[in-house]
């Protein structure tokens, strides 16, 4: 809670805490933080079956019961006749079943600080990407022992972190030379078309405009 000395004081009291259902509360969240585990768990036993079943069908036994009876399934077919998925879910499993061990735990070690907030298949796939182009691209000098790569390795994935993702705020549009050119806002304030190259436009000209409005002010 981000509370201060006064609101902490207050919750403090114990008719206020019965009143606000301090404590009921308190069991809620950690039922609800129980089954996140629970429920990321079975997704990693799923990232397993997946990522044996991908091996299998690639392997030579797989693709000769495919040939005997005459089928040719690719990964889309698996997605979707096997693991009832899109291509994209399944290929997002496979990528997590080649993450380096370490990755993961890193990862859930992460989920328990509170550090990443959502303990999901999907927050693990950014996290993992980010964190394995980080595991290869640690430097370490040619005498370096197994246990200074080690703790390189370790520092690096501990750095790792996942970026903040971004939010439409706004959209609009501006005539320019006669053509209407649509644009959005992200959180960050950033300008963004559908065509990259009005990007520059946009800005020129609500430049142009704030520029305008400046001088007439003065």
């Amino acid at each position: 809670m981000n509370l201060n000395q006064i609101e902490t004081e207050f919750i403090a009291i114990p008719t206020v805490k019965e009143g606000l259902k301090l404590s009921d509360k308190s069991r809620l969240d950690t039922r609800i933080k129980n089954a996140s585990k629970k429920s990321f768990a079975l997704s990693l036993e799923k990232v397993t079956l997946v990522t044996n079943a991908i091996q299998w069908l690639k392997s030579d036994e797989g693709q000769r019961e495919l040939n005997e009876i005459g089928l040719h399934w690719t990964q889309e077919d698996l997605a979707e006749k096997v693991f009832e998925t899109k291509r994209n879910q399944l290929q997002k499993y496979a990528r997590i079943g080649r993450l380096d061990e370490r990755v993961i735990q890193t990862f859930i070690e992460k989920c328990n600080t509170g550090e990443i907030k959502s303990r999901s298949i999907n927050e693990l796939d950014k996290f993992g990407k980010i964190a394995m182009q980080n595991l290869n691209n640690v430097e370490v000098s040619e005498d370096a022992t197994n246990e200074e790569v080690e703790t390189a390795q370790s520092e690096a994935l501990n750095e790792t972190e996942i970026p903040a993702e971004t939010e439409i705020i706004g959209g609009a549009f501006v005539i320019i030379d006669g053509r209407k050119i649509s644009f959005k806002v992200d959180s960050n304030m950033d300008i963004i078309c559908r065509n990259a190259d009005n990007i520059e436009l946009v800005k020129s000209f609500i430049n142009g405009v704030c520029d305008r409005h400046t001088n007439n002010n003065q």
